[in-house]
């Protein structure tokens, strides 16, 4: 698997099946969201999303990711953190992941069509410390009070290519869903 095959004359003339593995080269700076921040600095103008309620350039999704992460951090949101979202699919999402992810923080996205009972499961499997929702509750933050934020600046928080990005559940087979954690290094 991954290999490029391709058949080749030998000495007699025979083809001859070779396998070629890839090669990998490792990526510089394997942090996504650094690779994200990197790209800003280049062209802080080019459309980074389309969404149903908004288009943003590099910058301006940077800055809302900002807002989101400054403010997590204020509320003392601690580094390693798993947070999961439950958002609708729109620029609010897309900033919260990456907003997360600037606080150190690993992501859980949670369909809002999800039953109840699948929702319960994974935030107790996932050991989420947060929720990131529309709504005003004991247990969640406001997206829209996090954009609030005045602090648009890059946050400085310090973690490894081995820590966790997200955690995506799978159907599961047995009935539950089956949590896969992703690193960043593995996403880059």
């Amino acid at each position: 698997a991954g290999a490029t095959v391709f058949e080749v004359p030998n000495s007699d003339g025979e083809l001859e099946t070779v396998k070629e593995l890839p090669t990998f080269t490792p990526v510089e700076n394997p942090i996504i969201h650094k690779r994200f921040e990197k790209q800003v600095e280049a062209d802080p103008d080019y459309i980074a999303l389309v969404a149903d309620d908004a288009t943003l350039t590099a910058g301006e999704l940077n800055e809302r990711a900002n807002r989101i992460a400054n403010a997590l951090i204020k509320k003392g949101v601690e580094p390693k953190s798993n947070v999961l979202i439950m958002l609708h699919r729109n620029s609010d999402l897309i900033a919260s992941i990456l907003g997360i992810l600037k606080a150190g923080c690993a992501y859980i996205p949670i369909d809002l069509e999800y039953p109840q009972d699948r929702i319960d499961y994974i935030y107790e499997n996932s050991q989420a410390d947060y929720i990131i929702s529309e709504e005003d509750n004991h247990n969640s933050l406001n997206v829209k009070e996090l954009l609030e934020e005045t602090n648009t600046s890059n946050p400085d928080v310090i973690i490894t290519p081995d820590d966790l990005a997200y955690m995506i559940y799978t159907s599961g087979s047995t009935g539950n869903p089956k949590g896969v954690m992703i690193s960043h290094e593995n996403i880059c």
